[in-house]
């Protein structure tokens, strides 16, 4: 399992049998606590587990009143004076602690799972639920049941989907609209509403990002030239992008980019797969010998936590080059397949500079839980589960000098 265990110290429960003593229904529910543990691992960092382990985004500790919080220290150098030969001083001030704070937005997911294949899955978990009493913790009680209890709770969490990574990235920036509006894709209305639910809240990262585009920073205002693509394919110099980018970054991004050699961490460029692939391709037809090494061991505190299959384990989608690891995107590439856009994009950052907050609020109709699973005891349900909970999340871009941005996006043709 990928997820290590949770130890769901407030997980309830009951079940009510049949004649055959068969759980036919009942419902378990999780502390509002235990609820954003879970979360924080299935949404942040099992969902893009490579970008957490190289540390691109600073997660939100602080969370109060619907607001998140982060901090972070400007890097202080030039703070080295001539010894006065007196007892006078004079203290150095120039040491800047940036606040930043972003509203939550809120989120609500209420699933019905109700297929053959669903209900087969998860049924053969509930059995082992219960033990011979109708309460949770007869099974919750013992290390076997609480791995049962905690593979079956991952199951049905998991299967909410991808939906915090994708808001996170694209969540109500102005590509949604205009391409569902178009609809090139003729996915119907069905699908497009499904889409337009989901994407059209809390601000993304991208819609941030681009935002900044219309006040014409260098760093960041810098369009993918039409020429050097190919609908989903990048023809262009991909090394020369690279390059480039470096150009564009402020002197901000150097001092921040010195200050990193203390955890041997590295400046993270993050490319969608057409400049991806393209980089790879001229990097191997200069030097063939490099084909075997262009990937990235998963190593670190963050993959030993999440789980022993991470460590050791290589990725092909990142490799190291040029001071910089560079990340393949493939959700920012299905994304735009899905939906009907095109999207090229090359974004350099620098560790801590994206972030993200989650919270989950406690819902008064569960008793002030954070999440709750109910197998039906309605007939005309057949035996379904339904899976609730709220979460509110926020994103922000802590330090835009910390960036560098090339892109371009637009409806499909």
């Amino acid at each position: 399992m990928l997820i290590k265990e949770i130890n769901y110290d407030k997980a309830y429960g009951a079940a009510q049998r049949g004649m055959n003593g068969f759980a036919v229904s009942g419902n378990i529910q999780l502390s509002a606590e235990d609820t954003l543990t879970l979360m924080k691992q299935h949404r942040i960092y099992k969902e893009d587990i490579l970008a957490n382990t190289l540390g691109a985004y600073a997660i939100a500790e602080k969370v109060k009143g619907g607001t998140a919080y982060w901090a972070s220290i400007d890097n202080m150098k030039y703070v080295t004076t001539a010894r006065p030969s007196d007892c006078s001083r004079t203290a150095i001030t120039r040491g800047n602690v940036t606040s930043t704070s972003k509203a939550l937005t809120k989120m609500h997911v209420f699933l019905k799972f109700c297929s053959d294949t669903w209900t087969a899955k998860f049924d053969s978990r509930w059995k082992a639920l219960w033990g011979a009493g109708n309460e949770l913790n007869d099974i919750t009680s013992t290390a076997e049941g609480r791995e049962v209890f905690n593979e079956y709770v991952n199951t049905s969490v998991e299967a909410i989907g991808s939906d915090f990574s994708e808001i996170s990235w694209l969540g109500n920036h102005p590509i949604i609209a205009t391409t569902v509006s178009a609809d090139p894709l003729s996915l119907g209305g069905t699908i497009t509403a499904a889409i337009t639910a989901t994407l059209s809240v809390a601000d993304c990262l991208f819609k941030q990002i681009d935002a900044l585009k219309t006040v014409s920073y260098p760093h960041i205002n810098n369009d993918i030239p039409s020429g050097d693509m190919n609908g989903d394919l990048y023809i262009g110099d991909a090394i020369a992008l690279v390059q480039e980018m470096k150009t564009k970054a402020k002197p901000k991004f150097a001092s921040a980019l010195a200050a990193l050699k203390e955890g041997a961490q590295y400046p993270i460029l993050f490319v969608t797969g057409g400049i991806f692939n393209r980089l790879k391709e001229q990097i191997i037809a200069a030097n063939p010998s490099l084909a075997s090494t262009l990937c990235w061991v998963m190593n670190g505190k963050l993959a030993a936590e999440m789980g022993i299959e991470l460590v050791n384990s290589t990725t092909w989608n990142a490799f190291h080059y040029d001071g910089n690891i560079i990340v393949n995107r493939p959700d920012w590439d299905a994304s735009a397949q899905e939906i009907g856009f095109y999207h090229h994009r090359a974004l350099l950052v620098i560790p801590g500079t994206l972030g993200i907050a989650i919270d989950v609020e406690e819902m008064e109709a569960y008793g002030g839980m954070g999440l709750s699973i109910v197998k039906s005891p309605t007939p005309t349900d057949g035996g379904a589960y339904f899976l609730e909970t709220n979460y509110q999340i926020a994103t922000a871009i802590l330090k835009n000098e910390h960036m560098v941005n090339y892109s371009y996006i637009a409806v499909r043709t």
